[in-house]
Parts: structure tokens; sequence; C-alpha cells
């Protein structure tokens, strides 16, 4: 009888444990595949008018005329290396920013127009209007460098004003991609400018000042980014909870370790991935308020879905940061010039040019370096390793070396181990 009831005690006590387990396992199971408690981003409403609704028709507009039309396409690859300064400017070529001229006039009438990126990221958006808007930058600098040709360096300044403005209307609201591509039209158009620099008057070294602060008031910051990265990103996880997209092989990309069959979203724990990619992004915006010096690195996402979806924010912080210090040591570039022709020496100071406010260097979050001596100025940032290399340029502003007014591109090493040292200070008359 002891026995008898021994046994049904064990019994009991087993049946409780397997009931527990399965009620833990429903629970965790249910905790698993918790729907998402982040709520869904509504999409951006846009301004009207919206100046990148005629932006993008008209760049859209052009890249079908090229792809229309082979000589155009061939004059375009062209257009790139002119505009890098590798290849000549050719009659061809003037013919060819002729067929452009009533595209750049129709840009120009919509620049203190509002402007907005109108959408958030889809998985099938595509941007055959942001590859244009690189080809129309082209356009402006070859049309600039045909300026300094002919000595018309007011029209130097107005391409460069143009850009910079649209520049900053295209990544409003937009997402990595429309910020830099944004920056890379800044870079097409700015190596003209320079170029120029040594020949401006006075007056024309004024504008690119004016010029560089109208663009300040108008710089979107690229936390704007990763707000609309963010948003993008989590509405995309709801589609894949909610089975209006689905999470294929592909989305991993190619290569051996890509797995040749993905399980059903919902058993991925999204809930946690949405609470992962919020706090990433979260400390992205948090860092990009800082100067580079001082920035954390983001750690790399843990979560699978997570690891296909955050673009880790190191290379745009840095290219940003590279872009604006290049727009204000222009200008402060300019300033300097305007006061030594007007008052036959240089500043002793930034200030003294009357440019302290864009004395600002986004990389260590003090003042740009300032020199002067009898082969003219020179002014640069310490780049993103805080030291002071004396004005030598990092390789594609890499560490060791600063970052100059024109980047520093040399010939490929030998080897890929082999690194290659700074370039020359750009001294400025």
């Amino acid at each position: 009888m002891k026995h008898v009831r021994i046994l049904q005690a064990c019994l009991i006590g087993c049946g409780m444990v397997l009931v527990a387990a399965l009620v833990g396992l429903v629970l965790l199971v249910r905790w698993w595949t918790a729907p998402i408690d982040i709520p869904r981003v509504p999409p951006p409403t846009s301004p009207t008018p919206n100046a990148y609704e005629v932006y993008k028709k008209l760049a859209v507009q052009m890249k079908e005329k090229h792809e229309q039309n082979p000589q155009l396409e061939a004059m375009e690859q062209q257009l790139s290396y002119v505009s890098r300064g590798s290849a000549p400017l050719t009659p061809e070529l003037r013919r060819y920013l002729q067929i452009w001229e009533p595209f750049r006039r129709e840009y120009r009438k919509h620049l203190n127009e509002p402007s907005r990126f109108p959408e958030l990221l889809q998985p099938s958006t595509t941007f055959p209007d942001l590859s244009a808007m690189r080809m129309w930058a082209r356009v402006e600098a070859v049309d600039s460098l045909l300026a300094i040709r002919e000595r018309h360096y007011a029209r130097v300044v107005d391409n460069y004003r143009t850009v910079l403005l649209v520049s900053e209307q295209m990544r409003n609201g937009g997402i990595i991609i429309s910020h830099l591509v944004a920056l890379a039209c800044t870079d097409i158009i700015r190596r003209p400018a320079v170029q120029a620099l040594p020949y401006l008057s006075a007056g024309e070294c004024d504008a690119i000042v004016h010029i560089t602060r109208q663009w300040e008031r108008r710089r979107v910051p690229v936390e704007q980014a990763f707000e609309a990265e963010r948003a993008s990103h989590i509405n995309l996880l709801h589609d894949f909870y909610e089975g209006k997209e689905k999470l294929t092989p592909e989305w991993f990309g190619a290569g051996p370790d890509v797995p040749k069959r993905v399980p059903p979203a919902k058993w991925l724990n999204l809930r946690a991935a949405a609470h992962e990619l919020q706090s990433l992004y979260e400390m992205a915006i948090r860092e990009s308020r800082k100067p580079v010096v001082q920035q954390a690195k983001v750690p790399e996402p843990r979560h699978v879905v997570n690891a296909i979806l955050f673009p880790m924010p190191d290379s745009i912080l840095s290219r940003d940061a590279a872009v604006t210090t290049r727009n204000r040591l222009l200008a402060i570039a300019a300033a300097v010039r305007a006061y030594r022709l007007r008052h036959g020496r240089y500043p002793k100071t930034l200030a003294e040019a009357g440019v302290a406010d864009l004395n600002k260097d986004p990389f260590t979050g003090g003042e740009f370096v300032y020199k002067t001596s009898p082969k003219g100025f020179l002014v640069y940032s310490v780049g993103d390793d805080g030291h002071d290399d004396g004005g030598k340029r990092a390789t594609r502003d890499k560490s060791p070396g600063d970052i100059g007014l024109l980047p520093y591109s040399p010939p490929a090493p030998a080897s890929a181990q082999q690194q290659v040292p700074p370039g020359p200070p750009l001294w400025m008359k």
C-alpha cells in the first residue's frame, strides 16, 4: 500500500512537472512569436509643392534620354572623367552641355522651394533619380571647368551654389543612400570651385562665404538619415511578421554561408529584433551629434535579421564630416583671399577674416588649423585621429594625415599591405 501511494505521488509529481513544462513551452512560444510592440511609422508628409518631385522628374527624363541614345551614354562616361580632372574638355562635351541646358535652367527655378524625399524605403524601391542626380552634378562641374577656361568665374560660383542647395533638398527626409548621393554631388561640384579660388575677385569670394552660410542654415543633419532608415526598417519588420513581405534566402546575399531555407518570420522573434534595431538607431543618432573623435562605435547587431538591415554608421558619419569640413574650409579660404585682396596681407586669425562662425571642425569639435607663410596660407582639419600632421593630407581621408580642401588620392600601392604616406599640404593664395 505504501508503495502504491509513493507511485501515485511520483505520477502526480511527474504530471505536474509535465504540465508546468508544457505551460512554460506555450508561454515561451507565445513570447517568442509575439507581435512587434513598437508601432509602425506613418509615411512622411510631403510639402506642396515639393521640389524633390520636380527634380526627380527632370532626372528620370534625362536618364531615359541617355538610355535611348548610345552616343549620350558615351558622352556621360567621358563627362565623369572630365569632372574628376582626368580627361580634357572636348568640343563634343560642349555640345553635350547644351543638351542639358534646359534641365539646368529648370533646376534653378526651385532652389528656394520646400523639398522632401517623398517616401520610406521599400524592398522594391529603385533610385533612378539618384544616379541621374550624380550625372547632373557632373554636368555642373564640367560647365564650371569650362567657365574657368573662359574666365567666367561668377558662373563657377553660381554652379556651386546650385548644387549645394539642391543636394540639401535631395536628402531632406531621405534615407542613407539619399545622403550619400547628396554628399557625392557636393564633392563633385566643389573641386572646380577650389580650382577657381585663386582667380576669384573679392566679391566672388564673399559670394562663396554667403553661399556656405546659406548652406549651413539648410544643412540636413545626418541623424535624419538614421531616422528614415529606422522608420523604414521597423515597418519592414512588421511586414515580415504579417506576411506582407517574405524573408527569403536572397535577403542574406550570396555565398556558402547563406541558408538554403529560412523559417517563417514569426519564428524569428521579431519583437526582440525591433527592440534591438530601435536601440542601435538611437545610439547611431546620439553619436552623430558628437564630433567624430568623440563618437563611440555602434555595436554590430546580434539578431540575424538586423544583421541584414542595419547599416553600420561609421562610414556615413565620417563621410558627412569630411564634406562638411571641406565646404567650411572653402568658405574660410575664400574669406582669407578676399581679406588679402582688400588689405594686402593675410588675416592673423580667421575671426579677423570674418568667418569665426564657420571655424568649427566636425572631426574634433574645435577649430580648424590656420597658418600663413611666404608660400600663402594653409587651413585644414586634423581629421579622425585628432592628430595634427602639419596639413599633410590623409590618403582617401583615412588617418594618418589631415583633411584639406581637396582629397588626396595617390596611385595604388604596389601591394595591399603597403601603407601610402599622407600627401603634401595644399597651400592657397
